[in-house]
């Protein structure tokens, strides 16, 4: 078996704990299933799983464990925008939430500077633990002042989306 088709195995176990724990809806569970089914190399696989938390015990935890520093045990509590009219996210450890932020009206956060892509970012929140992805923005997601694709929040972290929208975790 190759190293893809290990990735994958592990992948797919990976979603069944987050499934298992509440971590994502039914619905939510079959598309990243698919996803991983479809996938043709381990940063599509990666795309599957990217904001599910660390969970004990499985293989992904162990090779996770070893280049991801361990989670912050001060969870985050919300995001505040310093846009005026940006609501700030709250987040529920009881609930999985995944918001869309960016320029389009139809994103969940509406952030009007033209230096924000349309679809600039996804946050989520899955139990206790915040992530944010940048969705190929054009002018790139910052956090305490560098570069990321995908990062795990914490208390304090300032983000900025295309270099012109600032929000603060807390």
């Amino acid at each position: 078996m190759g190293r893809l088709e290990l990735l994958r195995r592990e992948t797919l176990l990976r979603l069944r704990d987050a499934y298992a724990a509440g971590h994502v809806s039914t619905g939510t569970f079959e598309l990243r299933v698919g996803a991983a089914l479809r996938a043709r190399s381990p940063a599509e696989l990666d795309d599957a799983t990217w904001d599910l938390p660390r969970l004990a015990g499985s293989v992904w935890q162990a090779v996770r464990a070893l280049v991801a520093p361990p989670p912050d045990p001060d969870p985050c509590n919300v995001i505040l925008f310093r846009a005026a009219d940006a609501p700030p996210i709250a987040f529920d450890d009881e609930e999985p939430h995944t918001w869309l932020v960016g320029r389009s009206r139809s994103c969940d956060i509406t952030l009007r500077d033209p230096a924000v892509s349309r679809r600039h970012a996804l946050i989520s929140s899955r139990g206790g633990a915040c992530f944010i992805r940048d969705l190929d923005s054009t002018n790139g997601l910052l956090v305490n002042g560098r570069r990321v694709t995908t990062h795990a929040l914490r208390p304090h972290d300032v983000v900025t989306f295309g270099g012109a929208v600032v929000a603060e975790v807390r």
